[in-house]
């Protein structure tokens, strides 16, 4: 089984990904990209939902990529601009 075919299978309907999930990983990505002044393109490869950007969208331009489509339209609900893709089946539709 390839990865994406894994990937897609544990990511069903896109329930299990709280809307802003929370950790320490997270709160440093987070730190990251707030302490940037500017607005940046930022580019979530494997978004989800893109809970983790989200509370950076004011500031920053983002944009997600992920593999399954129901946690791609919730990313889009989000307003954020996002790809349905596998990486494994052709590079990632940004230059």
């Amino acid at each position: 089984m390839k990865a994406s075919e894994l990937q897609k299978a544990c990511s069903g309907e896109g329930g299990g990904y709280p809307e802003e999930p929370t950790g320490p990983r997270i709160e440093k990505v987070r730190r990251l990209f707030a302490g940037f002044t500017g607005r940046l393109k930022v580019l979530d490869v494997g978004c989800a939902n893109c809970g983790i950007l989200l509370p950076l969208a004011g500031q920053h331009e983002l944009h997600g990529v992920d593999i399954s489509p129901a946690l791609v339209e919730q990313a889009r609900a989000h307003g954020v601009q996002t790809v349905l893709h596998d990486i494994e089946s052709g590079p990632l539709p940004y230059p």
